[in-house]
């Protein structure tokens, strides 16, 4: 999957924010593939799983779950 098909809309990065406790720019970043804390991006992962949307995920940050 690349990262054209992994956008995601404002409103959407906004939901995932708010159940990761991050900001909307962080989670952006984060399903760009782009850099983010480890912290921060287990918090992002966790809450895309939550909300049945784990595909949003980088690869590399699926297989570190």
């Amino acid at each position: 999957m690349t990262n054209a098909q992994r956008s995601i809309d404002q409103h959407t990065a906004r939901r995932i924010a708010v159940e990761s406790v991050t900001d909307p720019r962080t989670v952006l970043r984060f399903v760009a593939g782009e850099t983010v804390r480890g912290m921060t991006a287990l918090r992002i992962r966790e809450a895309l799983q939550r909300m049945n949307l784990g595909h949003l995920a980088p690869a590399e940050a699926r297989s570190a779950a």
